[in-house]
């Protein structure tokens, strides 16, 4: 078997088992999401989903885009997997104790009628439990085992469902819904923690080594705002919504991004299945190659949002309810940025395989000014509507300067790495 070849067959397995993965653990969520959504109504749903949007915003802090540094770099050299996560999950572990306080601080200074602030508490000690979790699933992508992390993504979305039922029945409403979140997060780190260990014998430590946090933070910190910049593009509209409209337009909202978010998992898989191996070979004939392909896909992502237009209404009708029809018009929006996520698949992969960080935070800077800008524009008068186009618009215009960006930098290849193995020994 030629190495194209097998680098090909290992990227598509890879994409097939976090694409399955996600697809298991989507149509799972989903119908948590559909139990919850049809329960509370478009106005408490739109309350749940803000109070999730708040805490989703602190999810940067928890790693400030170091996720990608290791990746790329221990790719490199597998031999440094253990004594390079040993040093990251203390850092880790500490960045999300500080998100949590950042948190609850931030929390205390914004409209309480958002969210009962007790909810914001228990949602928030997620970021804790989450964060040790994806630092040690680290594992399984470096090895590229990534049929690991999905049953990890499955197994937590099972316990979440099996929670929510037993909560919302027994304790209250919305409380329930955000505790049985909270549990769900800490019960799935113990399986995850087991199966890691058949890869990696790495020990749990609370040393935290500031030398080699210096040495990742730097280049990490262009990853970290291009992180928050999709971030933004996940959580801010709803929050948005939320506050120049009012939670019935958030829910109808957040109803249509949880539809559109069943394919945006799948183009996420995609690009954490070829990330590693884009980083093991950073050419101009790979991204030619791998531009081909990807053009393929986005057509198909076409096809897929025209077949949604068409059905948004019978979709919406049989998973929510005739309560939510209102997101029907948001949903055939917002549905157009699936085939433009898919070609950024390609233009971030040129970004961060390169260490050029910089031009990923530049066009996504673009789109957050943008979008945001649209809906203080929009959203009082259009609702979910409004917020729905001006993702839609910043999404073409974040496009339209990263395509000539991408072909410079594919064109005139010049990577240095973060690590050095110098550095990288005490």
């Amino acid at each position: 078997m030629t190495s194209a070849s097998f680098v090909q067959k290992l990227v598509l397995k890879n994409t097939a088992y976090l694409a399955v993965s996600h697809i298991i653990s989507k149509i799972i969520g989903l119908a948590t999401i559909i139990f919850i959504a049809r329960s509370l109504g478009p106005q408490v749903f739109g309350q749940y989903k803000t109070i999730l949007a708040i805490i989703g915003m602190f999810t940067l802090f928890t790693d400030f885009g170091m996720d990608r540094i290791i990746i790329r770099e221990t790719a490199k050299d597998v031999k440094l997997l253990k004594e390079n996560l040993e040093r990251f999950i203390p850092i880790r572990l500490y960045l999300s104790i500080g998100a949590f306080l950042l948190l609850l601080i931030t929390g205390l200074f914004l409209q309480r009628n958002l969210y009962p602030f007790g909810l914001l508490i228990i949602g928030g000690l997620t970021l804790i439990f989450d964060s040790v979790a994806n630092g040690i699933s680290l594992i399984f992508i470096i090895v590229q085992k990534m049929q690991y992390k999905a049953i990890y993504e499955v197994l937590h979305k099972i316990i979440l469902s099996f929670l929510v039922l037993v909560f919302f029945y027994s304790i209250g409403r919305l409380v329930s819904v955000i505790l049985a979140f909270c549990l769900a997060s800490f019960f799935a780190v113990i399986p995850l923690y087991c199966y890691s260990k058949k890869f990696c014998k790495f020990k749990f430590s609370l040393r935290l080594d500031f030398h080699f946090f210096k040495m990742i933070f730097r280049p990490a910190f262009w990853f970290a705002l291009a992180s928050f910049t999709a971030l933004l593009f996940a959580k801010i509209d709803t929050i948005m919504v939320a506050q120049l409209a009012d939670f019935n337009e958030a829910g109808f909202y957040a109803t249509a991004w949880d539809v559109v978010s069943l394919f945006l998992y799948g183009a996420g898989s995609l690009y954490i299945a070829l990330f590693p191996l884009t980083s093991q070979r950073v050419s101009m004939e790979y991204f030619k190659k791998l531009f081909g392909k990807i053009v393929f896909l986005s057509f198909g992502g076409v096809i897929l949002a025209a077949i949604t237009n068409m059905l948004s209404v019978p979709i919406l009708t049989m998973l929510f309810g005739e309560r939510y029809l209102k997101a029907a018009f948001v949903l055939n929006i917002l549905i157009w940025t699936f085939p433009i996520t898919i070609f950024e698949i390609w233009i971030s992969q040129i970004y961060d395989s390169t260490n050029n960080q910089k031009m990923h935070v530049f066009t996504g800077g673009i789109f957050v000014i943008i979008n945001i800008c649209l809906n203080f524009l929009f959203i009082p008068r259009f609702g979910a509507r409004g917020a729905a186009a001006a993702s839609l618009f910043a999404c073409l215009v974040s496009l339209f300067f990263g395509v000539p960006i991408a072909i410079k930098i594919m064109n005139n290849i010049k990577y240095i790495p973060a690590i050095s193995p110098e550095k990288n020994h005490t």
